[in-house]
């Protein structure tokens, strides 16, 4: 995944609350690979984890949630 692939994906994680829900609450990382994948980004798991981690903490400190 290239820089701007994955800052795609961070937008779209932050604009579209279904599928950000989708992606968060899969519980393992082959599920969210899936729905990933089946809406056109191409990552690896490492990628796709780093993402998905810096868009939680966002929503942490968002929420106050973070430390």
């Amino acid at each position: 995944m290239c820089i701007a692939e994955s800052k795609e994906l961070f937008k779209r994680l932050k604009a579209d609350k279904p599928f950000s829900n989708k992606v968060i609450t899969t519980r393992n990382m082959m599920g969210r690979m899936e729905i990933i994948l089946s809406s056109g980004f191409d990552c690896t798991k490492d990628e796709l984890q780093m993402v998905v981690d810096k868009y939680t903490e966002g929503v942490s400190s968002d929420i106050g949630l973070q430390s």
